[in-house]
């Protein structure tokens, strides 16, 4: 009997070894983060509570304060599910839709996959899985430590969309995030706008693109260029999904650009559009 006592007490130590590194694998560690925009970006004082049900913000990370504000806002709402997406900017890993199966380590903790979500949209093959490509891109990936802070208990549904997607393959994919939204589900879309261009330029571009959003125009919105947006399919899908809830009207919250916000408007700058639908 001792014999066998010892040997079971082996196994277990022997699998436990084995499911320890599993379980850290699991979680992709952030790489862009910016200590200082963010802690300097923290809201001064505490928001008021508005019923939100998507947002837009950037994910550059010198407009830390526009991101900070949106996600502390929604943490009066204490979502238990943020569909986050944003531009492939490299357009790398040959599929309209890139996810990942893993969490994600931030300095605050981990951040749950919502993986109900997630699986149910890769066994429809609406995303395709690259750990590696989510890694090297930061347009979500720079949401992850807000999310935590101001959300800890929210799970995410990461996606990150090629310029080359089609109107009809986002309404394929709204069509089946629709019954997670009206669950609940918060979207947000982290783009940035104009680019490389003059603080007066972008302001010209923003005002063209910010028509385009109100009219609900999703063909001419597809059509614009990184000049006006970096992630047309990002504000088209949201848009979409806004609408199929009942609450399509954008509210403009914020609208400045980095020259702006740096104090030095004599360099290209990047634009930053913020703001939500209620």
């Amino acid at each position: 009997m001792i014999r066998v006592a010892v040997l079971i007490g082996v196994i277990l130590v022997v699998l436990y070894s084995f499911k320890k590194p599993i379980q850290q694998s699991e979680a992709l560690t952030v790489r862009f983060w910016e200590e200082k925009a963010f802690y300097d970006g923290l809201p001064k004082t505490k928001p008021e509570y508005q019923k939100i049900y998507g947002g837009i913000v950037p994910h550059h990370l010198v407009a830390g304060e526009i991101i900070a504000d949106l996600f502390s806002r929604l943490s009066l709402q204490k979502p238990k599910t943020i569909i986050l997406i944003g531009p492939n900017h490299y357009e790398v890993g040959n599929a309209p839709v890139i996810s990942s199966d893993k969490d994600w380590q931030t300095v605050f903790g981990r951040v749950e996959l919502d993986r109900k979500v997630i699986d149910s949209l890769k066994e429809k093959n609406l995303i395709s899985f690259n750990d590696q490509v989510m890694l090297e891109e930061h347009s979500v990936q720079g949401s992850m430590p807000y999310i935590k802070y101001f959300t800890p208990k929210a799970k995410i549904v990461p996606l990150i969309l090629s310029n080359t997607i089609s109107k009809k393959q986002l309404e394929i994919l709204a069509d089946s995030l629709q019954d997670s939204v009206e669950d609940g589900a918060i979207v947000v879309a982290s783009v940035d706008f104009s680019h490389h261009l003059s603080s007066d330029e972008a302001d010209r571009r923003d005002v063209v693109t910010l028509e385009i959003m109100k009219n609900k125009d999703i063909e001419k919105l597809l059509a614009l260029k990184s000049q006006n947006v970096d992630s047309p399919p990002s504000i088209a899908l949201i848009m979409m999904l806004m609408e199929k809830i009942g609450h399509g009207d954008f509210t403009l919250d914020q609208h400045t650009n980095s020259g702006k916000m740096l104090g030095d408007k004599s360099q290209e700058v990047t634009s930053y559009i913020a703001g939500t639908f209620r």
